[in-house]
Formats: structure tokens, C-alpha cells, sequence
């Protein structure tokens, strides 16, 4: 679960900060220390979303959009209504000349 930050996070001290490229476009920052995963974002550094477990009060935020639903596993669900986006809407969303 992330809050979409648009491309505004920056870092004071990136020593602990590791990047991994899952994808032709996106990418993970997460700290080299504890592994936690901290940034998903475009790999141009735009499109950011900061995991919700980095911030102090995570329960204000709205969930409002869940990803690659198509690939949820069945036991999986949330009790709020969301926009459910599927593997080929995300793709074309982040690469559209994927699509």
C-alpha cells in the first residue's frame, strides 16, 4: 500500500537506500539496512508512491486504488470500494507503448 507523491520525494542521505528495477519502466527504493521497501516509482524518478508503512500515522490515508487485481490471490480482499485496475490497465497506465 503506497501514497502517491507524484515525483516530490527526495532523500537528505541515500547510503542505506538500494534500488530495484523490477520492470523495463518501474523500480523499488528500499533501505539496505532492514530491507524495508520505501519508494515504488517510474525509473525517470516520476510517478512515486511511498509506502504507507513510512509514515507515522499510516491510518490516514484512503486506500483508492488497487493494482493488478487480476492477480490477487483469491484470499484476498478488502472491505472498502476501490478503482480495481488489472495487469494490461496498469501496464498500459506506466508503458504505454507496452500495452
Amino acid at each position: 500500500m503506497a501514497v502517491d507523491c507524484g515525483s516530490s520525494v527526495r532523500f537528505e542521505d541515500t547510503d542505506a537506500l538500494g534500488s530495484y528495477k523490477g520492470s523495463e519502466w518501474g523500480e523499488r527504493l528500499f533501505c539496505t539496512v532492514c530491507g524495508s521497501s520505501l519508494v515504488w516509482q517510474m525509473q525517470d524518478g516520476t510517478g512515486q508512491g511511498v509506502s504507507m508503512n513510512a509514515f507515522d500515522d499510516p491510518a490516514q490515508f484512503t486506500l483508492k486504488n488497487q493494482w493488478f487485481i487480476d492477480k490477487k490471490p483469491d484470499n484476498y480482499a478488502l472491505v472498502n470500494e476501490t478503482r480495481c485496475l488489472t495487469e494490461a490497465e496498469c501496464i498500459a497506465m506506466f508503458a504505454p507503448d507496452k500495452a
